[in-house]
């Protein structure tokens, strides 16, 4: 499954070597032919920026199965709005394996409902600020909706302030299949900064659970801090947060609004307290590497 990435479309550059016990490489390449197909699946919008909407009713069971692939062949050919992979233009420059350690979930968290609005709307406070997203339990009737909006503070109403977020939507929305029981979903391709999420469904719905996710790059931590001082070891721990916040894959500058890049005077001005709580060789080599986007270019979405 693929999303649009910062490339503004999916797409794919793959080499994959095959080694076998008596030795010898089977290759496979991403290459214009037969076996290289197509769909839409159900992902329906993806930004990191936005969000992720999610149409549960268009998943393919199986689709990424032997079986699958033996039906496909010998009965439909192309079932289903299957078509042929397009060939686009080289991303050009050097490719280099990727060194960092990758994105991962490290820690979760069991929400607090703090209110419900007028509106049904629930609003819930995770306890910290994090970064990631909020996975789902319910069930409910097809075509009925989930809608998640995420935010770093609440407004004087208790509602969610989304002032700062700019133009970042901020928000997942989750499409329910027909009844098969207890429905499960977390997003794949995006994440939100925030300590407190709204959630709030459309049609016949019940939320059943909700766990917050707190993800960033994996890095191997340096040190540990503790004190008598309650005051310092909350400092502490909100620095801690704060870098690992802003280490995802590259070290960005914020974790919520429409901008999280790599502008080098924010990293810069914790360089020096991130290597002390983290192993970050391998990460800041990497940001070195990697170009920083010339504009603040995002895709958009809405249901």
């Amino acid at each position: 499954m693929l999303g649009i990435g910062f490339a503004g479309f999916p797409r794919i550059l793959v080499q994959i070597n095959i080694e076998y016990a008596d030795g010898h490489i089977q290759q496979e390449y991403t290459t214009y032919g037969e076996s290289w197909v197509v769909t839409r699946g159900p992902v329906t919008c993806n930004s990191i920026y936005d969000g992720e909407d999610y149409d549960a009713r268009m998943e393919r069971d199986g689709w990424d199965t032997l079986e699958y692939e033996s039906r496909f062949i010998l009965e439909y050919q192309r079932p289903n709005g299957w078509i042929m992979a397009t060939v686009v233009e080289d991303p050009g420059g050097e490719r280099v394996g990727l060194i960092m350690p990758p994105i991962r979930i490290k820690e979760s968290y069991e929400p607090k409902l703090l209110n419900t609005l007028e509106d049904g709307t629930q609003i819930y406070d995770v306890g910290y600020n994090i970064t990631g997203w909020v996975e789902i339990f319910v069930t409910g009737e097809a075509g009925n909706v989930v809608e998640l909006s995420f935010a770093e503070a609440l407004d004087k109403d208790g509602r969610l302030e989304k002032t700062p977020l700019r133009t970042a939507r901020c928000e997942d929305h989750y499409i329910l299949k027909e009844n098969t029981g207890v429905q499960t979903w977390e997003p794949r391709f995006t994440y939100h900064g925030f300590q407190y999420f709204s959630v709030k469904t459309r049609g016949k719905v019940q939320v059943l659970k909700l766990r917050a996710r707190f993800l960033h790059s994996d890095l191997k931590e340096n040190a540990c801090f503790t004190s008598d001082s309650e005051l310092f070891n909350r400092i502490e721990d909100a620095m801690r947060r704060t870098d690992a916040c802003n280490f995802m894959g590259v070290p960005t500058d914020c974790a919520q609004r429409d901008e999280r890049h790599g502008w080098e005077t924010d990293p810069t001005s914790h360089a020096e307290s991130g290597a002390y709580l983290y192993d970050v060789s391998s990460l800041q080599r990497e940001a070195v590497l990697q170009p920083q986007p010339e504009s603040c270019a995002y895709a958009c979405c809405s249901l």
